[in-house]
Order: structure tokens, then sequence, then C-alpha cells
């Protein structure tokens, strides 16, 4: 017997107060099944939603300065499940007004329904994350898998022809059938001041003479057989096109033709420690800023040029280096390098997005601040490579 959940007659909320640094708000709607019908709909719903800086949650609360980042999931499932949308609060920015601005954007959908520029820019996005996570036969038979757990074959072959499928009338109907106001169930996460908490002293057990006997006892394992002789392959090296360029861009090229996507990786060495005991946050900003348009182009024209191919790309700041990354489709290597070169030549470093990296960043390193493994690493940087940030206050860096 499966028991089916009556519907909800009204929104629920719960509020979270523990420990930590960031404030969050997330909001679920509950939706049907896999197997149903409206849920390609609403998966494509879900990407108009929070895919890239061109989504409504992005431009409703990250350019306005109300949150940091922003969320929307609609997971596979045999069951019915919320779709979730998720906002982390801006310094200074209250539960409240992310929440009215969340639902804001929930309703003007319903109201005011997508473009078709907005809809083709979600199927493709889809499309091209489909294709590489299904990219090699261990991604195909784990994704196989997972839809087989939660659908069928049938809805695994099918999945990104329904998605291409899906109009502009059907993701208005999806959301005035589901994102309603009365089947919300709205979670606040409130940070509570962190309480120091006394470490206990290690202790140090001796080995009795009985244990020590027991683990000498121990028979020793069987050796395993002799694993048969690898097929010989061609040295890494020799499937490697390697070129120096004129500027000093060492490029290196593998090909692989059995699958339609390019992943591009760079990396320059330069990372944090690179920053001055002055402005330490410098090198963590310079890699929010790449993204943020450059002197030709603003960060939505390039959003809409990479969302539009369902291209991605991303800087990302470590201790000794910045990495470069970069998705999509291979019959879109040109567009993506173009936008990489262009943002890493001619960055704009606009005022107002400066501004905005600094309240990001500030959340990033508060979060971090929650992480104990993290803090255990950042200080351990400190120790080895005698960087000079170590302000009491994560917030001052």
């Amino acid at each position: 017997v499966i028991t089916v959940e009556p519907p909800q007659e009204g929104e629920r909320r719960v509020v979270v107060r523990r420990p930590g640094t960031l404030g969050v708000v997330m909001i679920g709607y509950i939706r049907p099944a896999a197997l149903h019908p409206d849920f390609i709909p609403l998966e494509v719903l879900t990407a108009v939603l929070a895919d890239g800086v061109n989504s409504r949650l992005y431009q409703g609360l990250v350019d306005r300065g109300l949150a940091t980042g922003v969320n929307a999931s609609n997971f596979a499932l045999r069951d019915p499940y919320p779709l979730l949308l998720s906002a982390t609060c801006a310094p200074g920015k209250t539960h409240e007004e992310v929440e009215a601005a969340i639902k804001a954007a929930v309703s003007a959908l319903i109201h005011k329904g997508v473009t078709e520029a907005e809809l083709r820019r979600a199927q493709q996005q889809i499309e091209v994350s489909v294709v590489r996570a299904r990219d090699g036969t261990y991604n195909y038979a784990s994704t196989l898998g997972e839809a087989v757990a939660s659908t069928d074959w049938k809805w695994f072959l099918t999945y990104v022809d329904n998605v291409k499928a899906v109009t502009v009338q059907d993701l208005q109907r999806v959301a005035a059938a589901y994102l309603v106001p009365d089947h919300a169930t709205v979670g606040w996460f409130v940070p509570a001041a962190n309480t120091k908490m006394p470490v206990p002293a290690a202790t140090a057990t001796a080995a009795t003479p009985a244990a020590v006997a027991a683990a000498g006892s121990v028979a020793p394992a069987p050796r395993p057989a002799p694993a048969a002789a690898p097929q010989a392959r061609r040295p890494f090296a020799e499937r490697t096109l390697r070129k120096v360029l004129a500027n000093g861009l060492i490029v290196d090229v593998v090909e692989n033709h059995a699958v339609p996507t390019v992943a591009v990786r760079g990396l320059v060495l330069a990372g944090a420690a690179t920053g001055s005991p002055a402005q330490p946050a410098v090198p963590d900003l310079v890699a929010k800023m790449l993204e943020r348009g450059t002197a030709t182009r603003t960060k939505e024209q390039i959003g809409a040029l990479l969302d539009d191919v369902g291209a991605t790309r991303s800087y990302t700041m470590s201790l000794n280096e910045t990495s470069i990354q970069a998705n999509g489709m291979a019959r879109d290597l040109p567009r993506i390098i173009e936008v990489l070169a262009d943002e890493l030549r001619n960055p704009a470093f606009a005022a107002a997005e400066l501004a905005k990296a600094r309240k990001e960043l500030e959340n990033d390193v508060l979060r971090a601040d929650d992480d104990t493994s993290a803090r255990a690493q950042e200080r351990l940087a400190q120790l080895v490579y005698c960087l000079l940030y170590t302000s009491p206050s994560p917030r001052d860096r």
C-alpha cells in the first residue's frame, strides 16, 4: 500500500537557529514525480530561475545586493518532492527581504511568463549539461542507473528531446499550477553566535601485553595473484599536442572525438599567497571580478553568449594558483576561447561590480569560518607559507 500525501492547504514555515554566520532562506514547492508529464517543464523552469547571471533569481537577488548566491533544485525522484529555491542573505540584508524577493520572482513567472530567449537558453544549458554528465562509459552507466531507479530507461533516452519540446506556455502553466503560495514551505536558517567549546585533552591508551600478543598472532593475508599485464598504450606525451605561443603561454591539446564536448583548463601561478599584507583579499577579488564584464561587454552580455550555447566558465583562486575552467560543446570552442581571452585581457573592474564582489567574498570567508576543515587548512597554510593575513576576524580581510 502506497500512501499519498494529502494536498497542502496553506504555507508552512520553519525557523532553525544554531551557531553559524550566514543567513539562508529556502522555499520548497511540492511538485509531482519525475514520470509525471509536468516534471520536464519544471526542469526547464528551474534553469530559467537560477542558471547563470541572466536567470530570474540572480537578477532579482544577487544583482540587487540582497543575496550573495542563489540556487534552484528539481531532483528527479520516483515520488513527489519539492522544487527547492534558496538564497544566501547578503551582509546587512534580512530574511524578510530575501524571502520577499524570491516570491516576487516566482510571482513574475506566474503572471508574466518567460520569453522565448529565456526558454531557448535554458533548453541549451540543460542539453549541454546532460551531454557532459553522460560523457564516458562510467558516467553513462551511472546516469542510466539513476534514471532507472527514479523513472525508467525510456525517460533517460527521451529526456533531451522532451526538454526541447517544452514551450513558454508550458512553463507559465506549470508555474501557476505548482509554485502556489499556499503550497510553499518556507525555511529560514538564522545564525546564532558561535560559542567556543572546550577541547578535551587527548588520552593515550597503553597497549596491554595481551593486546600486543593478539596483534602479533594475526595471520598474514594471502598474497594476491599477479595481475594480467596491461595492454600497451601510447604515452600521454605522444597523445598531446604542445605549443608555446609567442607570449609564453603553454597550450596542451588532447583530442577525443568520441564525444562532442570540449573542456578547457588553465593554470596561472598567482594565488592567495601573492597578496600583500596590507590587502590580502585582492587576489580573491581579482578572480571574482574576471567574470563581471570587460571593457566592451557587460557580465549579462557575456552570460548570454555562454548560456545561449550551454557553455560555462569559472575562475577559482587557491593558495598558489588561479584555475580557469570552461566547458561546452566542441562546436562552440571558438566562442568559449574568445570570451576567455576578452575576460583575461580586458577586465572592466567596474566599481559597482566590485562592491557586489566584496559582499560575496565576505560571505565566502564567513562560510569557510564555519567549516572546521577549511579553518584548519587555512591555518596550516599560514604557518607553512608564513602568510600574513592572520586577522582575528574573517570579516576584516
